[in-house]
């Protein structure tokens, strides 16, 4: 019985040993991404779903879009400490703004799994102080941490080592052509008309502010941006996310372009754009330089 117990502790020793050692030696290789990016791309664009499809980085050729579908704000400032240190041309981030993004009811995903998901792709760029947000969940931080993304060693070793941002899975523009709108409006009728309960997210105002910070330290214009919505009088909380801004951030600059004209067949849901809505809004950027609808500061 003895000699068996030794036998599987050694075994479990030796497992733990090359699980380990694995796991190090793929988020080096994740730390060894370049984030370069080239000298005419000087507009970062950030946040989740709704800069992620509406902004295509192919017609709006000044930015580059690395905005990521259901990625909290944490994820968005790592990515911004990170481009920025690699590239110093870099004067502009444009961040997806949305009432719902703030709410705790709408987007309050510490503990949902799309984030607990994300940090394979996003260990390497977080701090000691963001994994500790993840803190009452560490056996759920544990399991995600050793499962590193898949075929980064591979394309490590099929690209020379050469290997960049993109091949982290951290976020780029999303041409969406699904067609749910209908659907969408549907399931809305549904719900419950959303209430006054609607609390603001602890930790996404917080790295909300840390953005903000972060940007005005490096002399980079942060823009808060609210991508085209469909009809947002009836399906958005603008003037509750102009309170919020107002309160809290009253000196960033804000384009709201949730009323911006588009016919019905660019939207993909009530909130994202299709890919037809995304070609012309970002030919609508890239035609107007630094002019935002009822920008203010």
């Amino acid at each position: 019985m003895k000699k068996f117990i030794s036998q599987i502790t050694i075994f479990t020793a030796i497992l733990a040993v090359v699980v380990i050692g694995s796991t190090a030696g793929t988020y080096f290789i994740q730390s060894k991404a370049s984030f370069k990016l080239p000298p005419d791309r000087h507009i970062l664009v950030l946040g989740d779903s709704h800069t992620e499809c509406a902004i295509n980085d192919n017609i709006y050729s000044r930015a580059e879009n690395v905005a990521q579908s259901s990625a909290i704000y944490l994820y968005s400032y790592c990515k911004l400490k990170k481009f920025l240190n690699e590239n110093q041309h870099i004067d502009t981030v444009l961040l997806s703004f949305h009432y719902p993004t703030l709410t705790s009811r709408g987007y309050e995903r510490w503990e949902n799994r799309f984030t607990f998901q994300k940090i394979p792709s996003y260990f390497t760029l977080l701090s000691r102080e963001d994994i500790d947000v993840f803190s009452n969940k560490k056996m759920r931080l544990l399991k995600f941490i050793f499962q590193p993304p898949d075929m980064i060693v591979l394309k490590f070793i099929v690209k020379g080592g050469r290997i960049s941002y993109k091949d982290l899975h951290i976020g780029g523009h999303n041409k969406l052509d699904n067609k749910k709108l209908q659907k969408d409006i549907a399931r809305w009728q549904k719900e419950e008309k959303r209430t006054e309960a609607d609390s603001i997210s602890f930790y996404q105002k917080e790295y909300l502010l840390k953005i903000a910070d972060f940007c005005k330290s490096r002399n980079v214009e942060l823009i808060l941006i609210n991508t085209p919505t469909y009809k947002p009088e009836i399906y958005d909380d603008n003037d509750k996310l102009e309170d919020f801004r107002n309160t809290c951030l009253p000196e960033v600059t804000y384009w709201d372009y949730s009323a911006f004209p588009l016919p019905d067949g660019c939207y993909d849901d009530i909130g994202h754009l299709n890919y037809k809505g995304a070609e012309i809004f970002s030919k609508y950027l890239q035609e107007n330089p630094g002019i935002g609808a009822k920008t203010t500061k």
